[in-house]
């Protein structure tokens, strides 16, 4: 938000000077607003669909401002939903449908970025998740099996601890899991080289120009107004900022932290960790790190506190006690490698749908898609959701049962989310308190 101060990736993304803003009146076939990973996909979804369109991405502050640029540049399979709900839901062949189109998104992604990988230090190195405790090898010898039950492409590998060793050297891993299909970004160069190509073909991204839905149509800000055949509203855990949109999401906070570059001992003791390796355990607050080729090491969790009323101002700088709790839970990783220094902390909302399903929706009268609530896996997903949003502001081949069933149609009842804080606290120390007892038995 306005006056937040920005992460690492931000601060890394070198421009020579700022996109203009929306000024007077501007109409454009489809108008998107967000300039982050799931507006900019969308915005070259539109094109790739419609060439001859006029399209134009409305930024409030600039690109990248949001989750597209404060987290922890994972482009991976992942979906917030378990495989196995995601069955029960639909059926085992949605499944199966989606898992594939997930892994083909990588790929795809990688291709879209063809020569210019380098510049925004594409690493396809896959995942390592670690078992620390029994509970979380169990875990991991369960998911494995239902990706034998419901017949899911490409499954990770079980590892014995010597094998979590020849990837990154955890001094307590009882074993893990290897995935090939995710590979580490810069996200905010990601973003930025998306706003690039998109300009280079026709499209228009304005940033400082915040704006609010006005009707069908229409888009107000303080200096000016769009008007659009088409709108699509891609600011994730920041549409709780909208009156009418204010509950659909829930912002959740997701703060990281960085290292100093290792030293190459350092890494040595590591056993010597591929630039773009991302890794994980089985722990059931979710955290998430990458090692860069730079030696930083890039780590974020969430725990941060649910703010009453859907508040957002929380969410942009880490606290002493959760960079802390960050610091402690990276050691667990690379203790072996000997002391780090933490000089980089920063922070931001993700957008959580309360049944935790991303959603793409279509409101044919008002002319309107809203996208989003990736729960954290929109690196990627933001491409698919692009994909359907674009479909449904100008028509033209479909996208698929893999791609549509990453929306979510229905909106489901309406729930007081503020009387479900507390809840959300109480689910949150219940997870601490069970991670403390895998530890002791």
């Amino acid at each position: 938000m306005s006056g937040s101060a920005p992460g690492l990736w931000l601060r890394e993304v070198e421009r020579s000077q700022s996109r203009p803003a929306l000024a007077g009146e501007l109409t454009a076939d489809v108008a998107i607003v967000g300039g982050g990973l799931s507006g900019l996909w969308s915005a070259h979804a539109v094109l790739d669909r419609a060439p001859s369109a006029s399209v134009v991405v409305v930024e409030a502050e600039r690109v990248a401002w949001g989750a597209s640029g404060r987290n922890g540049g994972w482009v991976s399979a992942l979906f917030p939903v378990s495989w196995a709900r995601v069955a029960r839901d639909f059926d085992a062949d949605v499944a199966r449908t989606l898992r594939l189109r997930l892994v083909r998104n990588v790929d795809e992604i990688a291709s879209f970025l063809a020569d210019a990988r380098t510049s925004v230090e594409w690493a396809h190195e896959g995942t390592l998740t670690v078992a620390r405790t029994p509970p979380q090898w169990r875990s991991l010898v369960e998911e494995l099996e239902l990706f034998d039950e419901l017949g899911l492409a490409e499954p990770p590998v079980l590892l014995d601890a010597s094998g979590v060793g020849g990837y990154l050297r955890v001094e307590d891993a009882l074993g893990g899991t290897f995935e090939r299909a995710c590979a580490a970004v810069h996200p905010a160069k990601l973003a930025e080289l998306l706003a690039t190509r998109l300009e280079a073909r026709g499209g228009l991204v304005l940033e400082r120009s915040r704006v609010h839905y006005h009707g069908a149509g229409v888009l107000l800000g303080s200096r000016g107004r769009v008007r659009a055949e088409q709108v699509i509203w891609a600011t994730e855990s920041y549409r709780a900022a909208e009156v009418r949109w204010h509950r659909d999401l829930v912002p959740v906070a997701s703060q990281i932290i960085a290292t100093a570059p290792l030293e190459r001992e350092q890494l040595d003791r590591l056993g010597n960790p591929p630039a773009g390796l991302t890794f994980t355990d089985g722990r059931r607050l979710v955290v998430y790190g990458q090692i860069r080729a730079d030696g930083r090491v890039v780590f974020g969790g969430r725990g941060a506190p649910y703010r009453f009323g859907s508040g957002l101002e929380f969410a942009t700088e880490v606290r002493p006690t959760m960079q802390a709790a960050l610091a402690a839970a990276l050691d667990g990783f690379v203790r072996a490698g000997g002391p780090v220094t933490i000089d980089a902390a920063w922070g931001g909302t993700i957008g959580v749908a309360r049944d935790w399903y991303p959603r793409v929706l279509h409101d044919p009268l008002e002319r309107l898609t809203l996208v989003g609530g990736y729960a954290g896996d929109g690196v990627a997903l933001s491409r698919l959701s692009g994909e359907l949003a674009a479909a449904y502001a100008v028509g033209g081949a479909t996208v698929g049962a893999g791609a549509a069933t990453v929306a979510r149609y229905q909106r489901g009842p309406r729930v007081d989310q503020d009387g479900r804080c507390a809840r959300a606290q109480t689910v949150r120390w219940s997870a601490r308190r069970s991670r403390a007892r895998s530890l002791v038995g």
